[in-house]
């Protein structure tokens, strides 16, 4: 019987999937040096297929919900769900026993890829409340859509520069791409999916541009195909709760040329950072998802912009009493030593997050509470109305946190500028100026006031 309605249902994307798959198989034995690229085809076609399935089920789910058969749309969700099921053991066996290889290494990426459409499956059925499954299920068919072309296209540009790593070009090419998807797809969704206010080019333009930077970011530190698994789970999230958040109606409100305004004062602001060597470029696009982050979530930016100014500018003082900053001090051979290989450099993606991590965490904890595919359940509406009463405890650990972050900067760059005397914290012995674990009388007092 189960067997029946798949085939009768799912029989053309079954057997798409199966030519698709036999063919790349077929042209790598012929091409093998080719195998990357032919992979690459296969990626782009069997998602995509995948995507559309995912796109015809958002029409048909609604369809039969309002012509009073829900019990066969159902079928129809469920049967997909388990289909997705025993393609994906069939292909973590294949890949565990070393069907699919590239470069002598397992291709992990191709059992990731049905894991992830499996999660949000899922979910989607059995979490989401019902008069959200249609608008669940053309979720599900943009981040696909996004993981065939834009993942799959950009893979095969940054193999030209650098077949054996992830290239900016590849990058650039997978921001373009998802971009354009998510700009279309929302111009173009069903009206269950996206909220009246939409409609305004700048909340399309803003939400696109954000969720593009955030996927392609995600994407290029995703190592070993795990970015099959990551981008679509991510880019779930992102529509399911950025897309219902109360700033886009405040957003829509602003003039035009206002709007024009903040963009240039926004590239003006990156192109100063940049040229002072504040921070990296990959630095330069995580601070911009934390600053979209606490944005959308209505959390303040002043604690991270006072550690970010102050902090940066304590590195920038130069040094005690001959005001020769550390880096020169280095380069004259003083008794000086950095335990810390990036000092003196900008600001990098790690340090951000290293430093921004938790406010960014609790920014996505934030708006996932008050997506409306989560608060109608009723124990995560339970935990909302939990966390939304204790909104003073966060903020405070937002700023504890961001405290504890200035006191450790400047304890550190202060210390080593002002300081005399360096002893080691356990041993109480002396040390040289910048050893791990060493601390001043000067950076001790630096820290209590940074915090």
């Amino acid at each position: 019987m189960f067997l029946n309605r798949i085939l009768s249902d799912f029989g053309i994307f079954i057997a798409f999937i199966a030519i698709i798959t036999g063919i790349s198989i077929g042209l790598t034995y012929v091409f093998p040096e080719r195998k990357f690229v032919i992979r690459k085809w296969l990626h782009i076609f069997s998602v995509g297929i995948t995507a559309f399935v995912s796109y015809s089920l958002s029409v048909f789910i609604p369809d039969s919900f309002s012509e009073n058969q829900v019990f066969i749309g159902l079928q129809v969700f469920d049967d997909f769900i388990l289909l997705i099921l025993i393609i994906n053991v069939i292909l973590w066996i294949a890949v565990l026993f070393g069907f699919f290889k590239i470069n002598g290494r397992k291709s992990w990426g191709i059992a990731w890829f049905p894991l992830s459409l499996f999660i949000i499956l899922y979910w989607v059925r059995y979490f989401a409340p019902e008069k959200n499954m249609g608008a669940g299920l053309y979720f599900t068919a943009v981040v696909f859509f996004i993981l065939a072309f834009a993942d799959g296209f950009a893979a095969l540009v940054g193999y030209n520069f650098n077949p054996t790593s992830k290239t900016r070009s590849g990058s650039m090419v997978f921001f373009g791409i998802t971009l354009l998807i998510l700009s279309l797809s929302i111009k173009y969704a069903p009206i269950y999916c996206f909220p009246e206010i939409f409609i305004n080019e700048k909340c399309i333009f803003l939400f696109s541009l954000f969720g593009a930077l955030m996927l392609s970011t995600l994407e290029y530190y995703s190592r070993n195909g795990v970015d099959n698994l990551t981008v679509p789970l991510a880019g779930m999230f992102y529509l399911v709760s950025f897309s219902v958040l109360p700033i886009w109606e405040k957003w829509a409100r602003i003039d035009s040329f206002f709007f024009l305004g903040i963009i240039f004062l926004v590239l003006g602001l990156i192109y100063a950072v940049y040229k002072m060597k504040w921070l990296s470029e990959s630095g330069i696009v995580l601070a911009l998802i934390l600053a979209f982050v606490l944005f959308a979530s209505e959390m303040p930016f002043l604690p991270i912009l006072a550690f970010f100014i102050l902090g940066t500018l304590a590195g920038k003082l130069p040094r005690g009493k001959n005001r020769m900053s550390v880096r020169n001090a280095l380069d004259k051979d003083e008794n000086i030593i950095i335990s810390d290989k990036k000092y003196g450099k900008p600001r990098d993606a790690m340090q951000v997050l290293a430093n921004g991590g938790i406010p960014l965490l609790l920014g996505f904890l934030l708006i996932f509470l008050n997506s409306h595919f989560f608060t109608e359940l009723y124990f995560l509406n339970q935990f909302t109305k939990s966390i939304s009463s204790a909104k003073g405890t966060w903020l405070l650990l937002y700023w504890s946190v961001m405290s504890a972050a200035l006191s450790d900067t400047w304890s550190s760059e202060l210390g080593m500028k002002f300081g005399k005397k360096t002893i080691d914290i356990l041993g109480f012995r002396k040390l040289q100026t910048g050893a791990s674990g060493g601390i001043t009388w000067a950076g001790t007092v630096f820290g209590f006031l940074g915090s």
